[in-house]
C-alpha cells in the first residue's frame, strides 16, 4: 500500500502553480553581468557545456576536491601514461575552444586597481600632530595628553605607517610642511576640485531630473483677446477705465461675477429664513418635551 500512496502523491495537481510560467522560468537565460562571458555564450547549449568550452568550472567542488593521496597517485599515473601515448595534436584538441575568455578574466583580476581607502579627518589630525611634535619618537607619543585611548607605541607606529601609505593624504601633509613643492602654478585646492569632479563623473550615478508638474488651476481673464495682444492696464488710472455712461471699457480686467446683486441679496435672504425656521422648530420640540 505504501507504493500506491507515493504514486498518488506524485499525481496531485497543484492549483496555485502556473505550469507555463514555471517552464519559461526554467528555460530562461541567466542574467550574465560579465561582458566577455556574455559575448561568447550560446543560447542553445546548457550552462555546464558553455562554461567548459570557456575553460571555467561549473561546480568548484568537482575541480577543488578534498585531498586524497591514493586518488592523487592513481590520477598522476594515468596522466603520465596518457601523455606518453597521446601526440601533441591530440593534447591541443583536449584544450577548451574558448580559452581566451578564462585568460582575459584572469588578467582582469590581476590588473592593478585604484585604492579608494582614506583615513578619517580626526585620525589625520591626531597623526600629523604627533609627527610634528615628536617626529620618530614613538615612545614619547604614548605619554602625550592627546593619546586618549592609551595606545601603545606599536599601535601608533602602525597608524602612522598607514597614513604614509596613502599618497593623497600624505602628499598634502608634505606640501604643508614644505618638503614638496608643486611644479604647476595651480594651487592644491584647485587640483582637489578637479579630482573630485572627475571621480564624481566616474563613480557617482547621475540623478534623474525631477519633472515639475504645472498647476492645474490657472488664472484666466475674461477678455482673452486682450491677453494675446499683450496689453497691460494700470490700476492707478481708474478714470480712464470708465466711460461717460459708467460702463467699463473692453480692455479692462475685472473679476467675474457669478451672480448679480439682486440674486445675491435674494440668496442671503433665503439663508436667513432657513436659519430662522430651523431655530423655531427646535424651540417647539423643546416645549413639547416639557409638557410631556
Amino acid at each position: 500500500m505504501t507504493k500506491v500512496r507515493k504514486v498518488k502523491r506524485r499525481k496531485k495537481f497543484r492549483v496555485n502553480v502556473n505550469r507555463k510560467r514555471l517552464r519559461n522560468k526554467l528555460q530562461k537565460l541567466p542574467n550574465i553581468t560579465c561582458e566577455e562571458i556574455k559575448n561568447e555564450w550560446k543560447q542553445k547549449v546548457s550552462t555546464r557545456s558553455n562554461l567548459s568550452e570557456m575553460g571555467l568550472a561549473y561546480d568548484p567542488n568537482e575541480v577543488l576536491q578534498i585531498p586524497n593521496t591514493k586518488r592523487d597517485f592513481l590520477e598522476g599515473s594515468r596522466k603520465l601514461s596518457d601523455h606518453e601515448n597521446n601526440s601533441v595534436e591530440e593534447l591541443e584538441e583536449c584544450l577548451p575552444l574558448k580559452v581566451h575568455v578564462a585568460q582575459n578574466l584572469e588578467a582582469d583580476a590581476k590588473a592593478p586597481r585604484e585604492r579608494m581607502f582614506r583615513l578619517p579627518k580626526s585620525e589625520v589630525h591626531f597623526v600629523t600632530y604627533l609627527m610634528d611634535k615628536y617626529k620618530d619618537d614613538y615612545k614619547a607619543m604614548v605619554r602625550d595628553e592627546k593619546n586618549y585611548y592609551q595606545m601603545t607605541w606599536r599601535q601608533i607606529r602602525a597608524k602612522i605607517n598607514k597614513f604614509k601609505s596613502i599618497p593623497e593624504q600624505y602628499a598634502e601633509y608634505l606640501l604643508k610642511t614644505g618638503e614638496i613643492v608643486l611644479e604647476s602654478p595651480e594651487s592644491l585646492e584647485e587640483t582637489k576640485k578637479k579630482i573630485a569632479e572627475e571621480n564624481k563623473e566616474k563613480y557617482c550615478a547621475k540623478k534623474k531630473k525631477s519633472i515639475v508638474q504645472e498647476s492645474l488651476w490657472k488664472e484666466e481673464s475674461i477678455n482673452r483677446d486682450d491677453e494675446k495682444e499683450g496689453t497691460e492696464m494700470d490700476c492707478t488710472d481708474t478714470e480712464d477705465l470708465v466711460h461717460e455712461v459708467g460702463q467699463p471699457m473692453e480692455g479692462s480686467k475685472k473679476k467675474m461675477q457669478l451672480f448679480s446683486d439682486d440674486e445675491s441679496n435674494e440668496s442671503d435672504g433665503m439663508e436667513l429664513n432657513e436659519i430662522g425656521n430651523s431655530s423655531s422648530r427646535k424651540s417647539k420640540s423643546k416645549k413639547r418635551k416639557k409638557k410631556k
